[in-house]
């Protein structure tokens, strides 16, 4: 029935005994209300619905047992399983309300209010005024959910107040003599608290706290203070107290923009570190500390954006001594690069630091200039054209190089009738050194050369051939694979510095490639083939197995790439992979370097993960010989296991051990523990570091998290919004 009057109340004439009628009249926001029975008192001016009564004014709706409404003085009475739909407030529940005409403000007895995020509000008695503000007496508020055996049990944990007001125009909870309970025990008491209302995505206050011992701070506080700046910024600030390493400020800031987004994380402390005086003499002075990391993204316009990345410390050992990273080298970068359709450019300046113990001076990189152009597939000769160009001027110490390198590429593939895949490629490329401060070893005086050339055309020539075969619920790929390589001679041990070609190691991966080099400064020369087979089943259910097998053999040259060849063996070691997964969620994988004389293993890594009995469950372990070619004077070999383990739906306990296989050490030991439902979570984490660095000592830390729903503790992504 739609009803309507003067101003903001109801007012209607409705014949006696009509149940279903409707009555035009001229307002602002007519009311539509049905029910079983509609009756209309016309000496008292009553409208009284009964059965199953719904009542809707504008965005708000009223159900009830029994509806009486007053057109004389603009009073609805709601009696009887009374529910009030408030799209601000949330959803209220009662057994008697007496309001307004427009609902939005009366008097509600015996009230509970579920809000927007399904957490509950009840108290005695409640009024609604000046249709922002909802008062109630003698609440409690709880985001738990009640026990479904016993709902008169206490929740988790409930706030108790004399008076509870819910703004919706501040979007506030306020709470007037509080009482903070756990399982119905009482155990902290506030005269005022006040909370965002659950429909509040981003505002300024407190976090939850965190609370532990470091076997380097001590016993610790940390208490995160959430500033929300617009919907695009915020400010986190967290000081931090601790017994042996003084106070620490801590600051993380975060904007997006419509073009880009800028995040910087700083902090500040003072306390104790020690002081390398040489010649074995440290001493230990109090001084100010901290670090700046800062990274920001921008798009300039459609073809071209930009980055940069700040990474500054103190001292080598504050990053790792307040757990902020155990990174071993900082990069600090910016640089500019522009996309197109078939060309890639991009600028770039880069400086690191080493904070290792035995630190190595890192170079300065400014600038590193490149440029590449792929031309159309199809075009000469039927294959593609591909041109790269770069410039690179690097300082260490007292040594100065630039490098100028280019190189043009054609390459072609064809799949012959027969299934035989076939990939040609051709260059050239052209290699100008300049150097100050650069020795040429075979001078004896060491006089600096200050320029070098190196010219290396280079061809190879790839083939495979698949087959496959298909049966019922797997498909089987047996593929063989034979590369040629040939590129000048040319000799590495130059006057050539070597910068970025440091960490070449062979495997799989790189076996088929041009130039198994990871750099430009070293150049992989002369004749030699590479070959393997790739033997592949993959299940119609998700499960897959790989194995591949693969060698090399130099004919002709000598290079200085570590694959276990040399004048008199020219067969490389033996390099493969095996990966299996017999179901997604089970991943195994197992890569190798073995020596073809007596077998011997020279490396091997396995990792695995996957769930197993409801278990998260992952291995790795790594094996290098030292004679395996990376350069290193002792054997390495190391074991990380790592697991988690849901108990019950809401307890998970985790754990992660390494070991130092090879020194017979353990590295780090680390358990945890967590709770987590819908209004609570609790963590507590255990972690032995037996690591040493000067200032810095290896020891245990116990790290405690509370958070409680709504108060203080952050959404699971708190990335503010960019601006449009």
């Amino acid at each position: 029935m739609l009803l309507g009057g003067a101003g903001a109340g109801w007012g209607a004439t409705l014949p006696p005994g009509a149940a279903a009628q409707e009555i035009e009249v001229d307002r602002d926001e007519p009311a539509l209300i049905t029910a079983d029975e509609v009756l209309f008192d016309e000496p008292l001016g009553l409208v009284v619905a009964r059965g199953s009564v719904e009542v809707s004014q504008g965005e708000r709706l009223l159900r009830a047992d029994e509806v009486v409404y007053n057109t004389r003085t603009d009073v609805v009475t709601a009696s009887g399983n009374v529910v009030l739909v408030d799209p601000d407030s949330g959803v209220l529940f009662s057994d008697y309300a007496e309001l307004q005409g427009d609902l939005a403000e009366g008097f509600i007895n015996t009230i509970g209010i579920v809000l927007s995020d399904n957490s509950r509000l009840a108290a005695t008695t409640g009024v609604r005024r000046e249709d922002r503000v909802t008062e109630v007496e003698r609440a409690v508020y709880s985001p738990c959910r009640l026990c479904e055996e016993d709902p008169t049990r206490p929740p988790l944990w409930q706030l108790r107040a004399v008076r509870v007001i819910q703004d919706r125009e501040t979007q506030d909870i306020i709470y007037r003599d509080a009482f903070l309970d756990f399982f119905g025990i009482p155990v902290l008491y506030t005269p005022y608290l006040r909370h965002p209302d659950p429909s509040v995505e981003q505002r300024s206050g407190l976090l939850t706290p965190s609370i532990g011992r470091d076997g380097n701070l001590g016993t610790f506080v940390n208490v995160p203070y959430y500033i929300a700046i617009s919907p695009s910024r915020d400010l986190t600030v967290t000081g931090g107290l601790t017994t042996d390493a003084g106070p620490l400020l801590r600051g993380l800031y975060r904007d997006r923009y419509g073009f880009g987004e800028i995040e910087v994380d700083g902090s500040v402390n003072y306390s104790n570190r020690l002081v390398d005086e040489g010649e074995a003499n440290e001493r230990e002075e109090q001084r100010l500390r901290g670090h700046l990391f800062a990274d920001g993204e921008f798009s300039i316009d459609q073809n071209w954006r930009a980055e940069a990345a700040i990474a500054l410390t103190s001292d080598d050992t504050y990053l790792d001594t307040f757990n902020i990273t155990d990174a071993d080298v900082l990069r600090t970068s910016g640089l500019v690069e522009g996309f197109f359709d078939l060309s890639y450019a991009r600028a770039e300046v880069i400086s690191y630091r080493d904070l290792r113990d035995q630190a190595i001076r890192q170079p300065l990189v400014a600038p590193m200039l490149s440029y590449s152009h792929v031309g159309t597939p199809g075009g000469l000769l039927g294959g593609t054209w591909s041109t790269d160009a770069s410039f690179l001027h690097l300082r260490r110490n007292d040594v100065e190089v630039s490098r100028l390198a280019a190189e043009a590429l054609w390459s072609r593939r064809d799949i012959l009738p027969i299934g035989l895949v076939s990939d040609l490629e051709a260059g050239f490329r052209q290699d100008l050194y300049l150097g100050d401060g650069v020795t040429d070893p075979d001078v004896p005086d060491g006089d600096s050369v200050e320029f070098a050339s190196r010219t290396v055309p280079h061809a190879a020539w790839r083939l495979s051939y698949p087959w496959i075969r298909d049966g019922d619920g797997y498909r089987h790929i047996v593929e063989p694979l034979v590369g040629v390589f040939a590129a000048a001679e040319i000799d590495n041990d130059t006057v050539i510095p070597n910068n970025d070609s440091l960490d070449s190691e062979f495997n799989d991966i790189n076996l088929f490639a041009s130039d198994r080099f990871t750099g430009a400064d070293r150049v992989e020369d002369g004749v030699r083939v590479a070959y393997g087979v790739r033997n592949t089943l993959l299940l119609d259910g998700g499960g897959r197995a790989d194995v591949f097998l693969g060698q090399s053999l130099r004919i002709a040259g000598n290079s200085d790439f570590p694959d276990g060849s040399d004048e008199e063996r020219r067969t490389s070691d033996l390099v493969g992979r095996i990966d299996l997964a017999p179901i997604p969620e089970l991943d195994f994988s197992y890569r190798f370097q073995i020596d073809p004389h007596d077998f011997g293993s020279l490396r091997h890594e396995i990792a695995a993960n996957g769930e197993v009995l409801g278990m998260e469950l992952s291995a790795s372990y790594f094996f290098i010989d030292q004679s395996a070619g990376l350069g290193l004077t002792d054997d390495q070999a190391e074991l990380t296991l790592a697991g988690s383990l849901p108990v019950t739906d809401n307890w998970l306990v985790d754990a992660r051990w390494r070991r130092d296989l090879d020194a017979r050490a353990n590295r780090e030991i680390a358990v945890g523990a967590q709770y987590e439902d819908e209004c609570f979570i609790f963590r507590i984490d255990y972690r032995r570091d037996f690591t040493e660095d000067r200032d810095r000592d290896g020891g245990n830390s116990v790290l405690l998290q509370v958070g409680l729903r709504n108060l203080g503790q952050p959404v699971a992504d708190p990335t503010p919004t960019p601006d449009p």
